[in-house]
């Protein structure tokens, strides 16, 4: 049975939240990663895929996204709203 809250937990804390993903040493991802312990000038290191063996392009991203709490929302597709065969399209308010 599918768990929202897992789904998140899992993918900040195996993805978004770990240097190592999806390269070895590439920094925590430079949008929502959240790291306390990373320090303020931690550079994010990029491969050149171009290249073999890869250069590394290293980028100097500050924390853009602070998590200050929250909760987890679901809202199903338009298109599984439209399947259901009970959608209603919702009034435009003026």
């Amino acid at each position: 049975m599918a768990d929202i809250n897992e789904q998140f937990e899992f993918t900040q804390s195996a993805w978004a939240n770990n240097p190592g993903f999806p390269e070895e040493n590439v920094g925590i991802d430079v949008v929502i990663g959240q790291s306390p312990n990373a320090p303020t000038d931690e550079q994010n290191k990029w491969p050149d895929e171009w290249r073999v063996p890869p250069n590394v392009a290293t980028f100097d991203f500050q924390q853009s996204v602070t998590l200050m709490g929250g909760e987890y929302f679901f809202a199903p597709s338009i298109s599984f709203l439209q399947s259901s065969g009970e959608f209603v399209a919702p009034a435009l308010v003026a």
